[in-house]
């Protein structure tokens, strides 16, 4: 789902939204050369695939 998707979903509520986890299929092969760059790959959030959403009234 995309970001403006959850908003429509629930009119009026606070949304604090964060991405998270990175692309398995880029995760899966790079974790096989170096944890390292995984770990701070997934940190830039430039191809994190997933949204952790906190939503409230």
């Amino acid at each position: 789902m995309k970001r403006s998707e959850i908003a429509r979903l629930f009119p009026g509520a606070r949304l604090e939204i964060r991405k998270v986890t990175l692309a398995p299929p880029v995760a899966r092969r790079l974790v096989r050369a170096s944890w390292l760059a995984s770990e701070l790959l997934e940190r830039t959030g430039l191809l994190n695939t997933h949204l952790l959403v906190a939503i409230r009234p």
